[in-house]
């Protein structure tokens, strides 16, 4: 990958907001994942489980460009994922260049 150095890469720890169910939440990201996956600039994109007990999974993503992450965050299913607050980020790290 001769541009991976114009990549834009996030690592994410996101938790499930008190109230909500573990496996219910994950189906939901997962299905986010199916969705962010088809979007034009979208490298990679993927949830998983990371600490069932505290409700917490790990977020990787990776776009071609800044402006890619730009747009996927004005999708309408990014939007309505967030809008559930069906999950909160403990924290992420954005990496846009190197």
């Amino acid at each position: 990958m001769d541009n991976a150095q114009d990549f834009v890469y996030n690592t994410a720890c996101l938790s499930v907001t008190t109230g909500d169910d573990y496996m219910d939440v994950y189906q939901q990201l997962l299905r986010f994942v199916a969705e962010t996956a088809k979007e034009e600039g979208s490298v990679e994109f993927f949830v998983v489980p990371s600490n069932p007990d505290k409700g917490e999974f790990m977020l990787w993503e990776v776009w071609e460009n800044e402006s890619a992450l730009d747009t996927h965050m004005t999708m309408n299913y990014t939007q309505e994922i967030l809008g559930k607050n069906i999950i909160t980020l403990k924290w992420n790290n954005l990496v846009t260049d190197f």
